[in-house]
């Protein structure tokens, strides 16, 4: 394209506008049908699961607040 006269490039430009153009309306339609793709695929299965180290530790991290709350009420608890 570098080596085009601007009147050419001007015409490849009014080329691209009518046959490149996308309406937001459009963008948005085209966009919704595909992320009912993708959640459909997720709900299914297909996808792979993946776990990342950050993942284990916020398991980790859950499970020991979960004892620790279970265990909450010895705080409060008189002994002899």
């Amino acid at each position: 394209l570098c080596g085009l006269s601007k009147e050419r490039m001007a015409a490849v430009g009014v080329c691209a506008a009518k046959e490149l153009y996308l309406s937001w309306e459009e963008a948005v339609k085209m966009a919704a049908v595909r992320y009912d793709i993708v959640i459909d695929r997720y709900k299914n299965g297909y996808y792979p699961k993946r776990i990342t180290p950050a993942e284990g530790m916020m398991k980790v991290n859950g499970e020991l607040m979960e004892a620790l709350g279970k265990l909450s009420h010895l705080r409060h608890r008189k002994y002899p």
